[in-house]
């Protein structure tokens, strides 16, 4: 329990632009092709630029990331992609934790966000708002 999921505009700072070329750069430095999907597209961004504004609790942000990379708008690296932004997001939460705690926490969080990881996993690295 390692972080407070207390209600902030935690997107605010990515715009969808901002996502996009975070995915650029990450097609570019593995060489793979950068562009959007026919199915997924659409409807990631117009998910997407409905929500990053809102002040929501970081759990909402952490479940937009996770429902934005399922969505596959991107035709490769969108696990990558939106695990790189939660990450920048929490990762100044943790500051004042030993370092080998903030890499659990953030490797928690991204491998939900991928995919790869439970709920439950999620739920011992957040602690719960008591309001």
């Amino acid at each position: 329990m390692l972080v407070r999921d207390s209600d902030s505009a935690w997107l605010a700072h990515v715009s969808w632009n901002d996502v996009q070329y975070i995915n650029k750069e990450l097609c570019a430095k593995r060489n793979a092709f950068h562009g959007p999907t026919s199915d997924g597209y659409d409807e990631t961004k117009e998910r997407w630029e409905a929500s990053y504004l809102l002040v929501m609790p970081l759990t909402r942000a952490i479940e937009l990331c996770r429902m934005s990379h399922r969505r596959q708008p991107f035709c490769f690296y969108n696990g990558n992609t939106f695990v790189a932004i939660i990450r920048d997001v929490v990762r100044p939460l943790l500051r004042h934790l030993e370092h080998s705690v903030q890499d659990h926490a953030l490797n928690a969080i991204g491998a939900y966000v991928a995919g790869t990881s439970s709920r439950e996993v999620l739920r011992e690295v957040i602690v719960e708002s008591l309001t």
